[in-house]
């Protein structure tokens, strides 16, 4: 089959990723066979596929297959918009979306927008790091914006807006310090809640949910005849009972 559907599952988050595909397997007039093709489609769709596939075949048939003029990398800042809408959206949880959207726009495009994907070199990533680290911001900061950087070129690399992902050199920070609460700083803490603020604390303390789960809750995610919520692909049941949330 020439266009096909490759599927992957995130083994972490569950998320389904599903990206067109063009196999051309081609035979010259002469009887020869030209080298296998197979590339992901600028258009992520079935249809854009099948045209793509057709341009690779004409051209493959008219020999003029790898002689094109290249376009031109986008910038950081023209691909970040196509990156968001329809890679993150796609494959990460509405928390995971807006935190990229946020190093994205407050760092990334500030300090790399106007440069274009291939551009963006070991001595830039470099220099962004220094500069960072420069203003204060801690290396598990500065950290977590450069995995945001290389998923955007890794999936610039395999959508075919750049040839090659350049090479991350990651800062060492420290291990973070854990702070439990004991039981009685728990019942202080959500004695003092008032209102919405009380069942927020007492579903987290309950449920064992990160702030990026509780804060992407919706009254679809909870089921009150079985006593459970579900967030994202994995139910967190809950071990007491609804009077013991609010109460």
């Amino acid at each position: 089959m020439s266009v096909i559907q490759r599927v992957r599952r995130n083994p972490r988050t569950g998320n389904v990723r599903k990206t067109w595909i063009v196999d051309v397997d081609y035979e010259r007039p002469d009887g020869t066979r030209a080298p296998r093709i197979r590339k992901v489609s600028p258009v992520q769709t079935r249809r854009g596929a099948a045209q793509y596939e057709r341009l690779v075949r004409e051209s493959l048939l008219s020999g003029t297959y790898g002689k094109e003029e290249k376009q031109p990398a986008p910038t950081v800042k023209e691909f970040a918009v196509e990156f968001l809408t329809t890679y993150a959206e796609t494959n990460n949880k509405p928390s995971e979306v807006e935190t990229k959207r946020m190093i994205i726009d407050l760092h990334l495009v500030p300090a790399l927008g106007g440069l274009r994907l291939d551009g963006v070199g070991a001595a830039e990533i470099e220099a962004y790091k220094a500069g960072k680290l420069k203003v204060g911001l801690k290396p598990k900061t500065v950290n977590n914006h450069l995995i945001v950087l290389r998923r955007m070129l890794s999936v610039a690399e395999e959508w075919g807006k750049i040839d090659h992902v350049p090479r991350v050199k990651w800062l060492k920070a420290a291990r973070p310090d854990f702070d439990f609460l004991t039981f009685e700083d728990a019942e202080k803490l959500l004695t003092a809640g008032e209102g919405e603020w009380r069942i927020m604390v007492a579903v987290a303390l309950k449920a064992g949910l990160r702030q990026g789960e509780l804060l992407a809750l919706r009254w679809r995610d909870v089921d009150f005849a079985t006593g459970r919520i579900v967030v994202g692909v994995d139910p967190i049941w809950w071990t007491v009972s609804l009077r013991c949330f609010l109460h």
